[in-house]
């Protein structure tokens, strides 16, 4: 089960995010954008409440200004 709580990772992953759900489970919903670059994130990410970023993606301020209520970037 799963909270309210949205945690976004931005880059290309080809796993399952077992970790990152497990750790999460009944706190917040976990989604993978698969993204390879910023601009892949326009509309995707400006309602998470935690974002992971891995190795492709850069968060310039252009995105960080969109966001609305992303308390950590991680």
């Amino acid at each position: 089960m799963s909270g309210d709580f949205q945690v976004v990772i931005t880059d290309l992953l080809d796993d399952d995010l077992r970790p990152e759900r497990e750790v999460l489970d009944g706190v917040a919903t976990v989604t993978a954008l698969q993204a390879e670059a910023e601009t892949d994130l326009f509309g995707r990410i400006e309602h998470a409440d935690a974002i992971i970023v891995y190795h492709l993606v850069t968060l310039t301020r252009v995105t960080l200004e969109r966001l609305r209520q992303c308390r950590v970037i991680v």
